[in-house]
């Protein structure tokens, strides 16, 4: 995708660090929708970036995690 005219890219004026908090408490998900989500980051009005997300546990069991974007009342899986 190239500029044309007077076009200027946009770039972000202030970036943002944020997270969330999954607990003992915050019970079973499940794949697709939104059962017990935790929100990590919310976009801002005019769009937003997520460059990598950490996560880590000292549980002994195996867990999985389920990341999805959701857009009002519609969920979007990220496989």
């Amino acid at each position: 995708m190239s500029l044309t005219g007077n076009n200027m890219p946009v770039y972000a004026t202030n970036p943002q660090n944020s997270g969330g908090s999954i607990t003992n408490g915050t019970g079973a998900g499940a794949f697709g929708a939104d059962t017990n989500g935790v929100t990590v980051y919310t976009a801002g009005s005019n769009g937003s970036r997520v460059y990598g997300l950490l996560l880590s546990s000292n549980d002994t069991s195996a867990n999985n995690v389920y990341l999805y974007i959701k857009n009002g009342s519609n969920i979007y899986p990220v496989q």
